[in-house]
């Protein structure tokens, strides 16, 4: 081949940063021997779509983060395998940490059976001992607190007060205005080992940390596999796994472990007032009365008197957890003596990437 054909090859393959691809074309003779300028420009042709046929070739062969997508998964496997197991392991480690003692032999009120149910039924259980009392009947206030209420705690002391100043009767405003008294209720149970607390959610939240790193290293992974048209199937499927297991380790149920022993406990005490049994309510004092509508819900509340329980717009079907919350209301103080809210006032390949 003459020098001038070969100098326009290489000339024209270094403008494409294919220093090699020249000498590549000489020695399987795909330049020919020829001095003619028509040949000339189709070797120029051929070069250049050469050049940029191997430059898309290498760009696609390319893997992602230099890793192979089977290399990865397997890594990443481990990985997530790891993170579980270390999550696992961390979040009993803090969970042990917060644990308290659980003071099991003090008797819980009415209304603190049911807060460990929601704070809706905490408030349907104080209405049903104020009326068992006969401190409420008929949508209203049957009589004034007495020396006889002092078995009352302040809690239920709140309600009666609220239920006397509510202009509606209806539990879902009654929670409204309760909002204080029912934090201060729900603090009571996590003071005494009942109810997981704000320090419980974020001990589960530091425990995912593991979980959440390798989530965000197989979402990574997973764009760039995308945006590299690469298969991403198996990785995908891991990141499903981590999703479910970030999930799980920070769920944090409302009950502690002995919250929940204690409610079985008292479940098994007030067996006999299940509605199924149709307990004769009347025959039963007022602490009887709320410990079954904290237990068993709004069906033992409409045996207990139907026309409180139509007034308070509880369901007889109403047996599971209720919905409960709110912001705090105006109002006046809660009186009777009883402190409701602390000094205020109630309210590749391998589909790897």
């Amino acid at each position: 081949m003459s020098s001038s054909v070969s100098d326009a090859v290489t000339v024209h393959c270094v403008s494409c940063h294919y220093f090699d691809l020249a000498t590549d074309l000489v020695l399987v003779g795909f330049v020919p021997n020829t001095d003619d300028p028509r040949e000339m420009v189709a070797v120029r042709r051929r070069c250049t779509m050469s050049g940029f046929s191997a430059l898309a070739h290498d760009v696609s062969a390319s893997d992602t983060w230099g890793i192979s997508g089977p290399q990865f998964l397997r890594g990443y496997l481990f990985g997530v395998v790891a993170a579980i197991v270390a999550s696992i392991g961390l979040r009993r480690y803090l969970i042990r940490q917060l644990a308290v003692p659980a003071q099991l032999g003090e008797p819980l009120t009415p209304a603190e059976l049911g807060m460990l149910t929601d704070e809706r039924r905490a408030v349907i259980a104080a209405l049903a001992q104020l009326h068992a009392a006969g401190l409420i009947a008929g949508g209203s206030v049957a009589r004034p607190l007495g020396p006889q209420d002092r078995t009352l705690d302040a809690f239920t002391r709140c309600v009666y007060d609220r239920y006397a100043a509510a202009g509606s009767k209806h539990v879902a405003e009654l929670v409204k205005s309760l909002t204080v008294p029912l934090a201060q209720l729900r603090a009571r149970l996590v003071d005494r080992g009942l109810l997981n607390g704000d320090d419980a959610r974020r001990a589960r939240r530091e425990a995912a940390v593991p979980i959440l790193f390798v989530g965000i290293v197989g979402v990574a992974r997973l764009i760039a596999g995308v945006m590299g048209n690469k298969p991403v199937g198996w990785l995908f499927a891991l990141l499903v796994v981590v999703g479910v297991a970030l999930a799980l380790v920070l769920r944090t149920p409302r009950r502690t472990k002995a919250g929940a022993v204690e409610q079985v406990l008292a479940l098994r005490k007030y067996s006999y007032l299940r509605p199924k049994n149709r307990p004769s309510m009347s025959t039963y004092g007022a602490m009887d009365a709320g410990a079954s509508v904290a237990l068993f819900g709004g069906a033992s509340l409409w045996m207990v008197d139907p026309g409180l329980a139509n007034d308070s717009g509880v369901s007889s079907s109403d047996g599971g957890s209720f919905g409960g919350g709110g912001s705090c209301s105006s109002g006046s103080s809660c009186s009777s003596g009883s402190s409701c809210g602390g000094g205020s006032s109630c309210g590749g390949g391998g589909c790897g990437g």
